[in-house]
């Protein structure tokens, strides 16, 4: 996905993913001919950048050679730099543009599920049938069936969301058959329409529709509620 522009209302910057998780903040101005690029990896430095280049160029980059330029740094036509380029990059306004875009969004809401891996989730269903701590009061994660099913689905969304964003996977269902060591890709998309049929995931295709609904974070807020009472209680024995 490409996000031309920024929230800050300066049409000059769009925001480019590229694979792996990285991205890039591209400035353009005609009238001193000066491009600039920001470089990203969210998994590595969050949301500061790694690097930044600037030069004067006769003509801007397309989006394909900006997306190139994501893996490979590549000749382009160029002038020397000069003061006034280096005056004209609104660096503080790149770097906005990107905490701002709605796939770096996406990556840090579906982190702040923290969800508790599987086999803490078992030592949590095992404590619970044992009477140690007690069960959830949401319906959704009353039994262990329930309780296992909705992690599950609260983890593909996690999964679904990494590969769409950071992997630019139009077609995460193999992945989540991966991660989650389903039986088939089947078994993964119905994982998803189960999320989507629970409100955890919004049902739009596109990137920048992407989105995790309130009762995601309602329920993962529930499981980690019960993880914090499984670690108070294996602290006491």
């Amino acid at each position: 996905m490409t996000n031309s522009g920024s929230d800050a209302g300066d049409a000059r910057i769009q925001v480019v993913e590229g694979g792996d998780g990285k991205f890039l903040t591209h400035f353009w101005d005609e009238s001193t001919g000066t491009e600039a690029v920001m470089f990203y990896w969210p998994e590595g430095t969050g949301s500061n950048p790694l690097e930044e280049r600037v030069w004067e160029a006769q003509w801007p980059m397309t989006l394909d050679e900006i997306k190139d330029l994501i893996e490979d740094w590549s000749f382009h036509p160029k002038r020397g730099l000069t003061d006034l380029n280096r005056r004209t990059v609104p660096t503080a306004a790149m770097n906005s543009a990107f905490v701002s875009s709605r796939s770096w969004n996406l990556l840090v809401e579906a982190d702040k599920l923290h969800l508790p891996n599987e086999q803490e989730l078992l030592r949590i269903i095992d404590l619970i049938d044992r009477g140690q701590i007690p069960g959830s009061k949401n319906p959704a994660l009353g039994n262990r069936r329930d309780l296992r099913a909705r992690w599950k689905e609260l983890r593909a969304v996690q999964i679904y969301i990494e590969a769409r964003v950071s992997g630019q996977d139009s077609k995460p269902a193999r992945k989540i058959q991966e991660e989650l060591e389903l039986e088939n890709v089947t078994a993964a998309r119905n994982l998803i329409e189960r999320a989507r049929q629970h409100e955890y995931l919004s049902r739009s295709t596109a990137n920048d529709k992407i989105e995790i609904l309130p009762a995601a974070f309602r329920d993962a807020d529930e499981i980690c509620e019960l993880r914090k009472l499984a670690l108070l209680r294996e602290s006491k024995s």
